[in-house]
């Protein structure tokens, strides 16, 4: 879930998919659902958790650069 003060600034940026880039250019597609006061990114998240081999919980610092790429 992206936090409140994001979405009050970039809410109409986001379409419906976000891309994310790290960096070393690994990118993953995210599907975006925009509800009433977050936006939650969901489809595609498995791919994230494969690719890094992710078991549990983590924490993620995300920059956003514009145009629905973080």
């Amino acid at each position: 879930m992206l936090p409140m003060s994001f979405v009050n600034i970039f809410r109409d940026d986001i379409d419906e998919y976000a891309n994310l880039m790290d960096r070393y250019r690994n990118s993953f597609e995210l599907k975006v659902d925009k509800m009433a006061k977050c936006i939650v990114l969901t489809t595609g998240c498995g791919a994230l958790r494969d690719f890094y081999n992710i078991s549990s919980g983590v924490w993620m610092t995300l920059i956003y650069v514009g145009g629905g790429n973080f």
